[in-house]
């Protein structure tokens, strides 16, 4: 941070010598002038400056040298430490978690931040053959193939213990699973447990890996979809929550916007995430959503409250960028809002009211959106193809009284009472 950078960061010429006399100035400062021409805010720019001060405290660094992912959490245990001892109350959720972010980033534009070294995974080779198989030949979602992947991953470290060959496991192996993870998961999930390792030593049977008969000796336990219990927040807590972003901040605009997508429309956070400036159509009141588990293209009228609720998130509030998503972040470098914003947004605002629901987020209004649609008199099969469901299985579960009429499912204003 040469002397120029430091000055339009503070007026202070005493916080300018701290900053100039730390160790690793050159460092720092190469650090800070890439931040600086992206883009960023220089209250952003002060913000770090001070911080990476303190990260080069705690990594107890002289010189720029090559650290561990273990070395930087030991660091901001010990800052974390510091700031309970200096400010005499425990420090915020996000104070270690920001230190180690900042760190990394810091470490890794110099080069100088070591791989994780990789987890010993049993059977690897046979393990990422399936995940491939899964995207290029099954045509599922990556985030799919992941879990699939991940729970293979589970039974396969577990008997990695016990056999040493892939070859060698045998049907008995996947009963001892069983009983042993049944001590502690539900029904629903070894059901789902058992369906896909299932499709993975169909996978191996295909690739001669291991005896067919291992795939048809799995059974997977029938699950009763009148069984599970609706956990979706009331409608009317739902309406009250979208009120509360009647504010003129940022923030509150542009959280409506996605509350009314998740309540109206029954949207998931990735779809949200997704939404594309071009996939809206302004003069035909339409917009288009890309499904996430369908893999289809579902178009939608738009709602006068959500209409009203875009336009002025888009000239009030969007950043003027390059970046194509509807929801992009306030600040530089602009990029899409992550899914994992979405589910905070949504949160936000229903903790606001005190909700005493287990589930907040984004899926708990698609269920509250899929609650009214019922208890409004919409069929079971226009809720599933509202709701982008490839068949109404998914939508029996709220299906606790007799259904009315059919009445049109995109002609419904469910916050028209807003």
């Amino acid at each position: 941070m040469s002397p120029g950078i430091t000055e339009s960061l503070t007026v202070l010429s005493s916080v300018v010598r701290r900053h100039q006399a730390a160790l690793l100035f050159r460092e720092r400062e190469a650090y800070l002038e890439e931040l600086r021409k992206i883009g960023v805010s220089t209250m952003y720019l002060k913000g770090v400056a001070s911080m990476l001060i303190r990260i080069v405290h705690f990594l107890r660094m002289t010189t720029l040298r090559e650290v561990t992912h273990d070395e930087i959490n030991h660091a901001a245990t010990r800052w974390q430490n510091h700031r309970r001892r200096c400010a005499g109350r425990p420090p915020g959720p996000c104070s270690k978690p920001q230190f180690e972010r900042l760190a990394k980033k810091w470490l890794r534009f110099h080069g100088k931040l070591l791989p994780r070294p990789p987890r010993f995974q049993p059977y690897g080779k046979e393990l990422s053959g399936f995940s491939e198989y899964l995207c290029s030949e099954r045509g599922y979602l990556t985030r799919t193939a992941t879990s699939y992947s991940k729970g293979a991953g589970r039974f396969l470290k577990w008997v990695g213990q016990r056999r040493a060959k892939f070859y060698s496991i045998r049907l008995t192996d996947l009963d001892r699973y069983f009983k042993c993870k049944g001590r502690t998961w539900t029904q629903i999930t070894i059901a789902g447990e058992a369906r896909l390792l299932k499709v993975f030593f169909r996978y191996a049977a295909e690739r001669r890996l291991c005896s067919s008969h291992i795939t048809n000796g799995i059974s997977v336990p029938p699950i009763r979809w009148d069984s599970f219990s609706v956990q979706a927040p009331p409608w009317e807590a739902v309406v009250k929550a979208i009120a509360t972003t009647r504010g003129r901040s940022r923030a509150e605009i542009r959280a409506r916007s996605i509350l009314l997508l998740c309540a109206t429309y029954g949207l998931r956070s990735e779809e949200i995430a997704s939404l594309r400036l071009r996939d809206f159509d302004w003069r035909n009141n339409t917009f288009s959503v890309n499904r996430s588990k369908r893999r289809g293209i579902q178009q939608f009228p738009i709602s006068g409250q959500l209409r009203h609720a875009l336009l002025r998130y888009l000239r009030k509030v969007r950043p003027n960028c390059d970046c194509g998503n509807l929801f992009v972040t306030f600040y530089p470098p602009f990029r899409p809002v992550a899914r994992e914003s979405i589910y905070l947004v949504v949160r936000r605002r229903m903790d606001r009211i005190g909700t005493h629901y287990p589930h907040k987020g984004p899926h708990a209004l698609r269920h509250a959106c899929a609650t009214r649609l019922l208890q409004m008199g919409t069929p079971l099969p226009d809720i599933a193809d509202f709701l982008g469901h490839r068949d109404c299985q998914s939508v029996h579960i709220y299906a606790k009284h007799d259904l009315n009429a059919l009445r049109s499912v995109s002609a419904l204003d469910l916050c028209g009472s807003l």
